[in-house]
């Protein structure tokens, strides 16, 4: 099933910057998948070598709610920079998963709600995974002018970070995440705010490694050559190996 991988990080970013970098590899393994979600202030954000742009949304009118995701290829990745188009205040979180599929992670690309007026609390849509074991990654923004702000964690969700800022017109921003043992609809999901502001929320669904759960037979179905024998093979390979012994050419060895 898909993983946390390490701390998940959140910042409430006042003054403003010009940029921000997000961390290494450090703690992270190739094929781990690398979550970024920002909110600013005005201005643009320019997209980084290896990194793909998954959303940029307008939220309240002038701010915009920014996702990105990559790919880890190797443990010895340096940080990355992310550069404004002029400095501005921004409220962001990242997270790292391990065991999402690598070829489609997504199974509920994610779908971004807003209200403009300020309301004491954000509302994340409810999204519909087709599917078992996918994990929810859903994330709340709130322009806030207070620092009594609160970011309340939704119901059935469990909060992985969050930072309301110092109170002076600051970005908070909170990430939740929920593994689905249900298909369908999750519902829609709301973060209390404990002030009035403006709110921007995201909501996704991730898919576990294709060798696991419901998965396995669609992933077998067929192997890259179109041989049905040979995928057939490799399925009861995988099965083996996850009960601890490993066949192939007719030879048994230790998993």
């Amino acid at each position: 099933m898909p993983s946390i991988v390490g701390t998940p990080l959140a910042v409430s970013q006042n003054p403003s910057v010009s940029s921000v970098s997000i961390g290494g590899a450090t703690g992270k393994a190739p094929g781990d998948r690398v979550e970024f979600r920002i909110l600013i202030s005005g201005q643009t954000i320019a997209t980084p070598g290896g990194w793909s742009l998954v959303s940029n949304t307008v939220i309240a009118s002038t701010r915009r709610l920014y996702i990105f995701n990559h790919t880890v290829v190797t443990s010895g990745e340096a940080a990355t920079a992310f550069p404004f188009s002029a400095t501005a205040q921004c409220g962001y979180a990242v997270v790292t998963l391990r065991n999402c599929d690598p070829v489609n992670p997504y199974n509920v690309v994610p779908s971004i709600s807003q209200n403009a007026a300020n309301q004491n609390g954000g509302v994340a849509n409810s999204i519909s995974p087709d599917r078992t074991g996918t994990l929810l990654i859903h994330s709340f923004h709130a322009v806030t002018v207070s620092a009594s702000a609160t970011l309340s964690t939704p119901a059935g969700m469990t909060l992985l970070a969050s930072d309301v800022g110092d109170g002076t017109n600051g970005l908070a921003v909170a990430l939740f995440s929920e593994l689905r043992a249900t298909s369908g609809p999750t519902g829609t999901r709301t973060s209390s705010g404990g002030v009035a502001a403006p709110w921007g929320a995201s909501a996704s669904a991730f898919n576990p490694y294709p060798h696991q759960g419901s998965m396995l037979p669609a992933f077998f179905g067929m192997n890259h050559h179109g041989d049905e024998l040979a995928a057939r093979r490799e399925e009861r390979e995988w099965k083996q190996r996850e009960s601890g012994i490993y066949c192939r050419d007719s030879g048994l060895v230790a998993a």
